[in-house]
This record gives C-alpha cells, structure tokens and sequence, in this order.
C-alpha cells in the first residue's frame, strides 16, 4: 500500500504545472482525509507487529513527499517572488511638495474658473484705469454713486503716469 502511494505520488507530481494543482496534489495525499493522513490515523486498529512494520514506513514516505512537496513550490513559484524590487539610481526623484496656495488666490481661481464655466472670458489689464474706461466706456452715469470720493479711490493724472511707468 505505501509502495502505491509512493510510486502513484511521484507520477503525479512530474505532471504538475502550476502551485494549485500543486496544492491539490498535496491535500490528496497529506490532508486531513488524504491517502498517507488516512493509513498513519488506521496505524491504531493494527496489531503491535504491523504498526512496527508499517509505522516507520509510512513515515519516512511522509517526510519524503513534504520535501518533494517544498522542492517542487520553489520550482514553480517566480524567480522574483520573495526579492525586493531594486531601486533605480537612475530615476530622477520625486518632487516634494513645498507649501501651498495662500487662500485668497485659491477663492481667486474659483471663482474664475466659475465664470469661465459659464462662459465667461478672464481679461487682465492694468491695475490703475483712467476715468474713461473704469466708468464711461463702461456707461456709468457721471452723478453715479460708485464714482464718489468714498466709493473710488481716486489718483491724480500725474500720479497715474508715474503708476504706468512703473508697471511698464
């Protein structure tokens, strides 16, 4: 019986490929109702000269078939399974982030992007107009309330040439 198991085992495990049918292999002989589970449990219902005949056998086949079991996982787990992957000193490094946008730029950008969802264009232009195009080109009234003393700041001409000049 133990010869069988033996020589059935060793046909079965040159046609395994992969680690499942591995494992199965395993469980039909090793598991808990596997053939050798099955003849070491039945080593009790034996006489005393069987048990020393067979118990030693049965055994020394076990312990062979875990180490035919480890040698045949290490043959077909991938070469690479257990290895760290390498660093490549090549590779530039990952930018750390330093900072981040101070919260009014980034209501700022909201609320452009807003206004250009909704079809909206984003003009830049000077930070200092002149009268005209800050309100008459855009037709306010002249006793309109934004152009009072305390709802406009105000420049004089000359200050305002110097204020370009600048930005120029």
């Amino acid at each position: 019986m133990i010869k069988e198991i033996s020589r059935n085992f060793g046909e079965e495990i040159k046609k395994v490929e992969d680690l499942k049918s591995l494992e199965q292999l395993r469980i039909k002989y090793l598991g808990r109702k596997g053939e050798l589970t099955r003849i070491l449990r039945g080593l009790k219902d034996l006489s005393v000269e069987e048990r020393r005949k067979i118990g030693p056998q049965a055994q020394k086949l076990k312990k062979e078939l875990e180490e035919l079991f480890r040698e045949k996982t290490d043959e077909l787990k991938p070469k690479n399974y257990n290895l760290k992957p390498k660093i490549d000193i090549t590779k530039p490094g990952k930018k750390i982030p330093v900072g981040h946008l101070h919260l009014l730029s980034k209501t700022e950008e909201e609320i452009r992007q807003i206004f250009l969802s909704m079809n909206f264009s984003a003009v830049e232009g000077p930070e200092i107009e002149d009268e005209y195009h800050n309100f008459d080109a855009l037709n306010i009234p002249p006793n309109h309330p934004a152009r009072d003393m305390w709802d406009t700041f105000w420049l004089r001409q000359n200050e305002i040439k110097n204020q370009k000049s600048k930005i120029t």
